[in-house]
């Protein structure tokens, strides 16, 4: 006779594994249909608690996936064109040449992702957490990085031109841009990137600098 929580927790492997499965039947499938059911099979498994999962070259185009986490999930060369990610978990995903083409990732969580070489042409980023997230290589033409968090982001040799709604602050929080096409078009040397950092160095850290002074002249008096 099966015990009760053992028997339960046996059903739930069982089913997660069985929409894992499914998603693993429509991975070379590019319809509308498949990007339908994929989208379903993550949101039952994000409801047994299941982040992880397999999506690596899946279609997912124009996939409603608002506010789903995908902690740590493989969806390199998946195809996200258009997708609804906005307030989603992509917590350290693995998203290399995926195509984000368009996809609305506003608010999104992509700290500490994998997106080298990632194409995210005109992709909505407003507010999203791109920190420590790994952008080299990818292809940020057009995008909106308004108010984006781009803190020890690596953007080496991506490309930004005419992206939208960017800071000098903001883009000098990354780790690095050497190589990167900025939005009016240069590319980054490492002598300018030094420069670049001194001249737009955070705000936050002249904010403290700033603080300091302030107490020291304090004590002073």
């Amino acid at each position: 006779q099966p015990d009760g929580p053992s028997f339960v927790k046996e059903e739930k492997w069982l089913e997660s594994r069985r929409y894992q499965e499914e998603i693993d039947d429509l991975r070379e499938w590019d319809n509308d249909e498949a990007a339908h059911r994929i989208a379903d099979n993550i949101k039952e498994l994000n409801r047994s608690g299941i982040t992880n999962i397999r999506l690596e070259r899946c279609y997912l185009v124009r996939a409603g996936l608002e506010r789903v986490d995908l902690s740590e999930a493989d969806l390199s060369y998946a195809n996200l064109k258009q997708a609804e990610l906005r307030e989603a978990s992509l917590l350290s995903a693995k998203l290399r040449l995926a195509n984000l083409n368009n996809a609305d990732l506003e608010v999104a969580n992509l700290s500490q992702a994998d997106l080298r070489q990632a194409s995210l042409f005109n992709a909505k980023l407003g507010e999203a957490d791109l920190r420590q997230a790994n952008l080299s290589h990818a292809d940020l033409r057009q995008a909106d990085l308004s108010g984006a968090n781009l803190r020890e982001a690596n953007l080496r040799q991506a490309n930004l031109s005419q992206a939208k709604n960017w800071t000098h602050q903001q883009l000098a929080q990354a780790i690095s841009l050497v190589g990167a096409t900025l939005p009016y078009g240069k590319v980054m040397t490492d002598k300018d990137w030094e420069k670049f950092q001194k001249q737009n160095g955070s705000s936050e850290e002249k904010w403290l600098e700033n603080r300091g002074y302030q107490k020291d002249s304090m004590q002073e008096g």
